[in-house]
């Protein structure tokens, strides 16, 4: 984006001195990848003023020098496409014109049933390649992701989430909602409702991937999304999960969907056949956003919808999820609605595609970042002394005993940590300070001590592991 805010004074000063050459851009807007004939044809057609071929091919060189227009091949057959630098530009000149300015648009199923899964991309290679890069498929398996990991996500993507719907809940109110049932002061029953009704929809996902291995993108599990995001938010309760049957209007938009029920049926179902094919996790995500909103086959919520569900391709994948890092901020936010509205009106989706990959970028940081600076384990937090206690007395008697007053109930989980410290002090002797151990005594023990020892321990501390990898309760009471 600072790219194109650099450029774009220069681009303006250009095109208001020689038009054409504006003209000759928006003509590769429409049919990219043409051939310099195709733009004399359209002047042909429309009776505009001929050029002559000297002041035509001076004009394509210029915006090839400006890098303004890409070339291919040699100059008989060359073909021509704008810059990232162009494309950029025009897109924001058609948005900043007023929405009674800029001419109608109707939905149009060519651009979906021209789109071949697996051989046409809507994300720019550019972006694939560096979205592949930062998170190979595979890296973050939702089984490797424990309790807090996934909390952190759901309550981080409920938020982003919301706040473009325009709930004033802060993060750290949607925390306390989640996981303390506390509601914002002053907050609306409708902000308290879309923030719940998140957290219920990513929560079946997850379950979903965790307990059956995927969450698939068909029409069932779309339109159950859809139910829990919509739940008590529709004038109609019978419309929450079903495909709307009457006209929906956009706001702030010439774009008008379709409106007939069998229309939007065999759309909706198309949009689920063909993303259910793309084998790229983030393409797949990303188509999911793109058309899912431009269908517009439930009365609201289709954005909704759109973003939560793009997390299922890449849960399947094994890569980290999307937590819509950073569309929190005002102009994060217009940006977002911007790039929908580009969709909307010309089925062009470059400012999207720079959105989605910056807050995937971002959700990717936040996500490590979390990591790192993990929880405290609840067994450290409420036992200090008694682990103290038991440490010591192993090290000195290789006996790991309990103190009595250690819940039954948490005697499991504390004999894991204890051996999970155990272990940790046996490669790193400096841990020893916690527990006002020499670090040489601990070198010691640890030569001496019997491969057995550290098997024993390997042991108890095995349940520690498995209690990590159990997947997230319910964190609050049911709404």
């Amino acid at each position: 984006m600072q790219m194109v805010q650099m450029d774009s004074r220069k681009i303006r000063n250009l095109f208001g001195s020689k038009p054409e050459l504006h003209e000759i851009c928006l003509h590769y807007l429409e049919y990219p990848d043409s051939p310099r004939g195709s733009f004399e044809n359209e002047l042909a057609v429309t009776g505009r003023r001929a050029r002559s071929p000297s002041s035509l091919y001076r004009s394509f060189d210029r915006l090839v020098e400006e890098g303004l227009l890409l070339r291919s091949g040699n100059t008989s057959s060359a073909r021509y496409r704008l810059t990232d630098i162009a494309h950029f530009y025009l897109a924001h000149d058609y948005l900043a014109r007023p929405v009674a300015e800029r001419p109608r648009a109707r939905y149009d199923l060519r651009w979906l049933e021209s789109y071949e899964p697996n051989v046409t991309c809507l994300l720019r290679a550019s972006s694939l390649a560096q979205l592949e890069a930062r998170c190979p498929l595979g890296s973050a398996p939702i089984q490797r992701l424990n309790s807090h990991d996934l909390s952190l996500f759901m309550c981080d993507l409920t938020y982003s989430s919301a706040s473009l719907e325009g709930s004033g809940y802060k993060l750290l109110d949607t925390v306390q909602l989640l996981h303390h049932n506390v509601e914002r002061h002053g907050g609306s029953e409708r902000e308290k409702v879309i923030a719940l009704n998140h957290y219920d929809a990513a929560k079946l996902m997850i379950e979903a991937v965790a307990h059956g291995g995927s969450f698939p993108i068909h029409a069932d599990n779309l339109c159950a999304l859809h139910t829990l995001l919509a739940h008590d938010l529709l004038a109609d309760p019978n419309a929450v999960g079903q495909l709307r049957s009457m006209p929906v209007l956009i706001n702030e938009s010439t774009y008008m969907p379709l409106a007939d029920p069998v229309e939007i049926r065999a759309a909706f179902e198309l949009i689920c056949t063909k993303a259910s094919q793309i084998s790229n996790p983030f393409e797949q995500a990303f188509f999911l956003n793109v058309h899912l909103p431009y269908l517009q086959p439930f009365e609201d919520c289709n954005k909704r919808v759109a973003r939560i569900a793009c997390n299922a391709p890449l849960l399947n994948a094994g890569v980290t999820p999307m937590a819509w890092s950073g569309v929190d901020k005002p102009t994060r936010a217009q940006d977002y609605h911007n790039g929908i509205a580009l969709i909307y009106e010309r089925q062009d989706p470059l400012l999207f595609d720079e959105l989605f990959v910056d807050c995937y970028l971002r959700s990717i940081e936040r996500f490590r970042d979390a990591q790192r600076a993990k929880a405290p384990n609840r067994i450290s937090a409420n036992y200090r002394p008694q682990i103290k206690e038991a440490v010591r007395g192993y090290f000195e008697s290789g006996v790991l005993d309990v103190r009595s007053d250690v819940p039954d109930d948490e005697m499991h989980h504390f004999r894991a940590y204890v051996a999970s410290e155990l272990r940790s002090m046996r490669s790193n002797a400096a841990l020893g300070v916690r527990y006002g151990i020499a670090p040489a005594a601990i070198k010691v023990w640890a030569m001496e001590s019997p491969a057995a020892t550290d098997e024993a321990l390997a042991a108890i501390a095995e349940e520690q592991v498995l209690e990590s990898q159990e997947q997230p309760s319910a964190m609050r009471s049911a709404a």
